[in-house]
């Protein structure tokens, strides 16, 4: 169960603003780090793929009113921060604002989509008159894998998938072993995590000035008897402040920030609001993380199909139940999963940006309905559609789904952002 507890510890950790414009920025800070001082820059080419390149064009940057995978990449190479990792994008003062807007507006970057290429990999080549770094990032959003410099290799490592292939041989029994059984400093460590996300939450609704705040906190002073309706609104406060460009740090989940938010902040709250121990809550939050997890590992990091539904949601319906009812075994997970995706398959991401938080809190409003119904009436929806018999059988079914029939999806989308004149290159 070794596996289990790394995944916890690698893949539940902070980020600031969007997942994959934090890992544009730490890519370029990271190849100035092996380009130097000595030489001034010339320019810079980026390479994306189509899914990084599509969760960043839109998206908000923490503490600015910009956005977009162009300006992380110049705050990057203005920050020179690529110690923070995933956090690069926290603390943006108006002199790397200014300074990075100067970048952009002398065409400094060059920024490529790469239609043949779906998971996580972003390269960078900076050159100058003398020197040029090229840097590749695959697999995971800080994973460097290749780094030269003048055409000498300084790095050349093979991806290994099996580094990030926590779920192998892992059965929903092991797991639901491993969330009763778990060490202290985890339970610690996705408690703290999830603290974090509700922070954010709060953050949005004490602060009006974005966008869609004023809404939501009206709608939480009507529903206040409502746990599905806070849950809902607590989720779409802290996506929306992270979507935004807000100044708070999220707790992601297996590469994403908003999944993070879905698979916490509901059993947080529900299990805060419910007087419940701190054990019992840790419990819900690893089993949801892990539940989260598993499905994402099967169908990929960034995919067409929208991973708040496929998976955080499932997740926290899981999590949910088991604060309900003190228990769940893996009679009770089958039909959750296939009354959440029953009544949710077919949503799609087209991009990371403000609505994500709509997405996000109806995921986790779907979560708590689908958790309540099993409670109150421990039944399933018939074997139809994309549901299969079991837990096993719908996740194979969604991934054939995404394998087989999502194959065009991510170009026209892109498609779609290119036709609005945004400033990129596409091949």
């Amino acid at each position: 169960m070794g596996c289990l507890k790394d995944y916890i510890f690698n893949e539940i950790v902070y980020t600031s603003g969007c997942t994959e414009p934090a890992a544009v920025a730490f890519a370029v800070a990271k190849a100035v780090d092996f380009f130097g001082d000595n030489e001034s820059v010339d320019n810079i080419n980026i390479d994306l793929s189509k899914n990084v390149f599509k969760n960043g064009v839109d998206v908000g940057i923490p503490g600015t009113s910009k956005r977009g995978n162009l300006f992380a990449a110049a705050i990057g190479f203005v920050s020179k921060k690529s110690e923070l990792g995933l956090e690069i994008l926290s603390d943006i003062d108006e002199d790397m604002i200014e300074k990075a807007e100067s970048l952009i507006s002398s065409d400094f970057f060059k920024i490529n989509c790469l239609f043949d290429i779906s998971d996580i990999f972003i390269s960078v080549k900076i050159i100058g008159k003398n020197n040029e770094v090229k840097l590749i990032i695959k697999g995971s959003h800080t994973n460097v894998v290749f780094v030269s410099k003048n055409n000498d290799i300084i790095l050349n490592k093979k991806f290994d998938e099996d580094f990030y292939d926590y779920f192998s041989d892992i059965s929903l029994k092991d797991i639901l072993n491993f969330s009763n059984n778990c060490d202290d400093d985890c339970f610690e460590y996705v408690y703290k995590k999830a603290m974090n996300n509700c922070d954010a939450s709060i953050y949005g609704i004490n602060n009006n000035n974005y966008k869609g705040f004023k809404y939501v906190k009206r709608l939480l002073d009507c529903n206040k008897d409502y746990d599905e309706k806070i849950i809902e609104l607590l989720v779409v406060s802290a996506s929306m402040s992270r979507m935004g460009g807000a100044p708070v740090r999220i707790t992601s989940c297996f590469g994403s920030g908003n999944q993070g938010i879905v698979s916490l902040v509901p059993i947080f709250f529900y299990g805060k609001k419910n007087n419940l121990s701190k054990e019992i809550i840790s419990k819900a939050l690893i089993l949801s993380c892990l539940i989260t997890g598993f499905i994402k590992h099967k169908m990929g990091k960034l995919i067409p199909l929208c991973g708040v539904f496929y998976a955080a949601g499932v997740g926290a319906s899981v999590g949910l139940y088991f604060l309900m009812n003190g228990f769940i075994d893996e009679n009770i997970i089958n039909s959750l999963i296939i009354n959440f995706y029953s009544g949710s398959a077919g949503v799609l991401c087209d991009g990371a940006k403000e609505s994500c938080a709509i997405k996000s809190g109806n995921a986790a409003k779907f979560a708590f309905e689908c958790a309540e119904l099993m409670s109150y009436d421990k039944s399933e929806f018939s074997c139809s559609g994309i549901s299969g018999n079991n837990f096993y059988d719908t996740i194979d079914n969604l991934n054939y789904l995404n394998v087989e029939g999502m194959k065009c999806i991510d170009k026209l989308f892109i498609n779609i952002i290119n036709n609005r004149g945004d400033f990129y290159e596409f091949k």
